[in-house]
């Protein structure tokens, strides 16, 4: 009987910067790559499937998969998705690196309070509710602390409460966000910090009228809104 043929290893310097820096994420992220028949992510972990992948690449140079961007606040992935075929497809995404960020429905004496920022992604000025991005080994209450501090100089009335979640853009982003309350019992405006243009005060009614007018489209905001009125509503019935 023939011996089997000897595994010979993978050498590291063989693997595109890119595909090295996906393997130690995923091994260590092993929750964001959850097997789905749908869209089934090449298993990397298999040595055969890997050297397909390599030489993928290698035919394909204009194409990277792998990790192809990593700040303190996200991690940009091009996943290998594999057809039946045996090629591959990159499926793009950005995960929270540091954790899930929050927006805070944040009310003085029965008034919401509104931001007018500049968001570099739009290249325009919008009105919403405080929010961040999370801190490495930051808990989200010490995160909407942080946040009212830094935009707001706020003093908060009670601890901040939890409305529950959002999941903003899933065909982008596996970022879930975790919507607070907060009433403050005093603010003074940080102008200029973070692109803070302005900051008005906004009853319930006006910040209906400046969503229906398009004044108002942030979809964190008008998330957590509808959070809050649904939190609300439901306390009203008790």
């Amino acid at each position: 009987m023939a011996d089997k043929p000897k595994y010979i290893p993978i050498p590291e310097t063989a693997i595109p910067k890119t595909l090295r820096a996906y393997l130690s994420y995923r091994k260590h992220h092993a929750e964001q790559f959850t097997p789905s028949k749908e869209i089934p992510i090449a298993d990397t972990d298999d040595p055969d499937v890997l050297r397909k992948l390599i030489s993928y690449m290698k035919l394909h140079p204009e194409q990277a998969y792998g990790v192809v961007y990593q700040s303190r606040y996200n991690t940009v992935l091009v996943d290998p998705i594999q057809k039946l075929d045996g090629t591959f497809y990159p499926y793009e995404r950005v995960l929270p690196t540091a954790g899930n960020g929050i927006v805070i429905v944040t009310r003085k004496e029965g008034r919401f309070i509104l931001l007018k920022q500049y968001r570099h992604a739009l290249r325009k000025a919008q009105y919403g509710f405080p929010r961040g991005y999370a801190e490495p080994n930051e808990a989200p209450i010490e995160n909407v602390r942080r946040e009212l501090t830094e935009e707001l100089h706020a003093i908060i009335r009670r601890t901040p409460v939890s409305l529950g979640f959002l999941e903003p853009d899933s065909g982008l982003t596996s970022r879930r966000t975790e919507v607070f309350l907060a009433e403050l019992d005093s603010y003074t405006a940080s102008i200029h910090h973070e692109g803070i243009l302005e900051v008005r005060e906004a009853s319930l009614e006006e910040m209906e009228d400046m969503i229906q007018n398009g004044r108002l489209s942030d979809g964190y905001t008008i998330g957590a809104l509808a959070l809050w009125k649904l939190v609300v509503s439901t306390k009203n019935q008790l």
